[in-house]
């Protein structure tokens, strides 16, 4: 599995852990975020990669850092570390 993949996988269970935290279903933090239930479910399976503005709508509906949502998440292919780190 490419790292992409991986990544878009880290980031969902990310979310969905976020909900769960909260004892929330998909339904109610989808309506919170303003969005489908279908699509937060698609989300956090991995199935689709969200937009920068839908992240942040969740992390506001579920009450956390968009950072929080990162957490995990390995570095692509190609992509060099900043001068200084790693």
């Amino acid at each position: 599995m490419a790292v992409e993949d991986e990544n878009q996988q880290r980031v969902g269970a990310n979310i969905k852990a976020a909900r769960e935290a909260l004892d929330w279903s998909q339904e109610a933090a989808a309506a919170e975020a303003g969005m489908h239930p279908t699509a937060l479910s698609m989300i956090e399976t991995g199935a689709r990669a969200p937009k920068l503005d839908t992240l942040i709508r969740l992390a506001f509906a579920l009450s956390v850092e968009p950072g929080t949502f990162f957490s995990g998440v390995k570095r692509p292919e190609g992509a060099r570390p900043r001068h200084g780190a790693d």
